[in-house]
């Protein structure tokens, strides 16, 4: 990667400014609508994109956000997700430094963390810190309930977070799980500035606005990124784009938006749209269920079929979990297959890694 960016500088671990020599009287361009930042993804498919952003689309989404958490004082931020992605430099560093908090840096959230998770959050006083859903449903499972501690609230993003596991988290610890939306190509989108019990990703920012091409979410707003990196299918760069079709699919309600799954999510079974997200939420409901995971697998005759990838609560009840599934479920929603995991895989982001399931599907 380094070949094709080639930096100036590469900054890793230690940073030390006295080691950057710059001549007396450079001038140095400054330029707020011109590339300045860079950030991979890889999403769920593993195929990396090279996201363009300016000063001006970062500052935007930022105010935006600090904005909306204004009343936030003195925060106190943990901030353990990596920087090499969106959201570990926009939401755990820039986020807060606008809301002139205080950050207190950890290598990452590893099983020391996790363990020791409000020990160290007293230690240093931290009062807000940004999760995953994966992140939320490992301290409702190792930590008994603890009301003494430093924390008010805690932003969750990067994937969507289940209701039931939402409401074990305030239950055990009196803590408010702020829900939000966003993309690494449109930054923020919304937030809940309070804590509900639905399942929204909350209200707008201000300037932004959202329409909706066969449910699909199209974002409008004045932070989208200037482009993809050494994209071939465009490689001229539109310069203030003003609206980008997100992949997501969802919908507005009573001014919260809603996200009911990925458009390439959408398994086209004989001509049958069917969203993982609604399947996965009726198998849940399966107290021997501990987890699942909808996946498309290509089919001669369907098209499309349905992969079901399973974290059972017991080993010894799979055939109980089937019984259920054929009881429940009609038959245009029966998985062709189904596998049991003991954990699904996540990439970096939290983000359930749907490429090594397909490889096992197939």
């Amino acid at each position: 990667m380094k070949r094709k960016l080639k930096p100036k500088i590469i900054v890793s671990k230690i940073f030390d400014y006295h080691s950057i020599k710059i001549k007396k009287n450079t001038k140095i361009k400054f330029d707020i609508n011109a590339v300045n930042s860079i950030f991979f993804t890889s999403g769920t498919t593993g195929d990396y994109k090279g996201i363009m952003h300016n000063y001006k689309s970062l500052y935007n989404s930022s105010r935006n956000f600090s904005t909306r958490y204004s009343s936030a004082n003195d925060i106190r931020f943990l901030s353990f997700l990596p920087m090499s992605y969106m959201a570990g430099f926009l939401n755990s560093v820039l986020n807060i430094l606008i809301l002139n908090g205080t950050i207190i840096l950890k290598k990452k959230f590893d099983f020391e963390l996790l363990r020791n998770f409000f020990n160290f959050s007293k230690k240093f006083n931290i009062n807000s810190l940004w999760v995953t859903p994966t992140n939320i449903q490992l301290l409702n499972k190792f930590h008994k309930p603890n009301k003494s501690h430093s924390l008010k609230n805690v932003f969750v993003g990067m994937d969507k977070l289940r209701a039931k596991d939402k409401l074990i988290f305030k239950r055990k610890f009196n803590i408010n799980c702020l829900e939000s939306y966003g993309t690494s190509e449109a930054l923020f989108v919304s937030a809940k500035k309070n804590f509900s019990k639905n399942e929204s990703s909350g209200n707008l920012f201000k300037n932004v606005k959202v329409l909706f091409n066969h449910d699909e979410i199209i974002i409008k707003s004045n932070s989208i990124m200037l482009g993809y990196f050494k994209d071939k299918k465009d490689l001229n760069i539109k310069k203030n784009q003003e609206s980008f079709y997100t992949g997501d699919i969802g919908y507005l309600k009573n001014k919260e938006i809603y996200i009911t799954g990925r458009k390439k999510d959408l398994i086209i079974k004989g001509g049958e749209n069917i969203y993982p997200l609604v399947l996965e939420k009726k198998l849940l409901k399966c107290k021997y269920i501990k987890d699942v995971k909808i996946v498309p697998i290509k089919d001669q005759i369907a098209g499309e079929e349905i992969g079901c990838a399973i974290v059972p609560k017991y080993k010894n009840r799979k055939n109980i979990i089937v019984k259920y599934i054929s009881k429940n479920l009609s038959k245009i929603f029966f998985p062709k297959k189904i596998l049991f995991f003991e954990n699904l895989p996540h990439n970096n982001n939290g983000k359930v890694d749907v490429k090594s399931l397909l490889n096992r599907f197939s």
